[in-house]
């Protein structure tokens, strides 16, 4: 998918702001 690249920078942002990075 093309957009695999996006979900899974979002989901690294996601992460992040949660604090589980």
């Amino acid at each position: 998918m093309i957009t695999d690249e996006k979900i899974s920078n979002k989901f690294l942002v996601v992460a992040m702001n949660n604090g589980q990075i």
